[in-house]
């Protein structure tokens, strides 16, 4: 008998999503890229914080505004001390925030990312033998599809990989089949290794 540990699958972005606007230097929609950097005006009372994105074609800038006209008891001494600094992780932090994104006009374009999934084997064994037992991690949102990281991730075709979902092999905690649904933050997946 062969009992398989469980496992983790901890996904991250490979790199910040671009933005598409339209760009009135190239007269038209383009691509912006994340410079990774914030724009902080403190002006009197109010601060202003914008994150960078520049054109890919033309490099003209783009500031989308996070805060505006806000007071540092809104933001908070230690975030602002973050948005002053640059901080990796709060750049990555507004780089996925959707709300920001709808609320400037701008199209998130989260199908351009890679990720990196790292697997963590869990001290529990699966129930069955033969069995593949995986607990999914996104903290951020993605629109990759199922099928697509269990092929990148167990380095097979899609092909095998629906027909193991057409024999019944893969499974969601919920029953569904889940191939074609997107990577969900808690997702349990179990597969039937034949």
């Amino acid at each position: 008998m062969s009992y398989l540990k469980k496992q983790e699958w901890e996904l991250v972005p490979a790199d910040l999503p671009p933005v598409r606007k339209n760009c009135p230097k190239c007269n038209g929609k383009t691509y912006f890229i994340n410079s990774q950097k914030f724009r902080v005006n403190a002006n009197s009372s109010s601060i202003d914080i914008w994150l960078i994105y520049q054109c890919e074609k033309c490099k003209s800038t783009w500031n989308m505004p996070i805060y505006e006209r806000a007071f540092l008891k809104e933001i908070g001494q230690e975030d602002y001390h973050n948005f002053v600094s640059n901080d990796r992780e709060m750049v990555k932090r507004y780089s996925f925030d959707k709300g920001i994104y709808s609320k400037n006009g701008v199209e998130l374009m989260l199908e351009e990312l890679d990720y990196i999934v790292t697997r963590r084997e869990k001290e529990e064994y699966c129930s069955e033998e033969n069995q593949l037992a995986i607990d999914i991690r996104c903290e951020y949102p993605t629109v990759l599809r199922v099928d697509k990281l269990l092929s990148d991730t167990l380095h097979l075709s899609r092909s095998q990989i629906k027909r193991m979902d057409q024999k019944h092999l893969i499974h969601e905690k919920t029953g569904n089949h889940p191939l074609k649904s997107r990577v969900k933050n808690g997702m349990s997946l179990t597969i039937t290794i034949m």
